[in-house]
């Protein structure tokens, strides 16, 4: 899930929580990802990818923008 690292109110304890943001490489591309932990008691709230850029060139492959504008051409076949 593609997410924007804005701060956000955490539900265990209501204080806004600010998103730490992880990069790593795996397989020729590079992830960033924001991951959000309640300030006072640190247990996890949400995470989610922020880009996907190749790692080679730095070309953003796929972020927020760009995979609301593919899930408008795909169709999911669920039952």
């Amino acid at each position: 899930m593609f997410i924007e690292p804005n701060k956000i109110i955490s539900p265990h304890t209501g204080q806004a929580c600010y998103p730490q943001i992880n990069t790593f490489t795996q397989d020729g591309k590079t992830f960033t990802q924001a991951v959000y932990n309640d300030p006072i008691t640190g247990a996890f709230v949400k995470r989610g990818m922020v880009s996907v850029k190749d790692a080679k060139t730095g070309e953003l492959l796929q972020d927020l923008k760009n995979n609301q504008l593919n899930s408008l051409n795909n169709k999911s076949y669920r039952s």
